[in-house]
């Protein structure tokens, strides 16, 4: 398997728990494409792409924001959404796609 970096959104954005506001934040999301990688019949080499996965880096927040198992939601300012866990104080992950 092999993934390539396929898009970079930095901003500033809100964050939300539910329809609580949380604290304005900067982010940086990365998507990359995964892709499965296997020899097919004529001899040559398919990338098929598969799963995208999301990486997010908020910095900056107004107030520091609770590690938490719920999902807390990004809203960008041009309208998209990411939902994410802190699961350290640095730490987030994402839990699925850009909506």
């Amino acid at each position: 398997m092999s993934e390539t970096l396929i898009e970079t959104l930095e901003g500033k954005g809100k964050v939300f728990d539910g329809d609580a506001f949380v604290a304005n934040v900067q982010f940086k999301i990365r998507v990359y494409q995964r892709y499965d990688v296997s020899n097919n019949l004529s001899g040559g080499i398919s990338h098929v792409p598969t799963l995208r996965r999301h990486e997010l880096d908020i910095s900056a927040p107004s107030k520091p924001i609770p590690m938490s198992l719920q999902a807390y939601t990004l809203h960008t300012k041009d309208g998209r959404k990411l939902k994410f866990i802190m699961s350290s104080p640095t730490t987030t992950t994402a839990t699925g796609g850009i909506f």
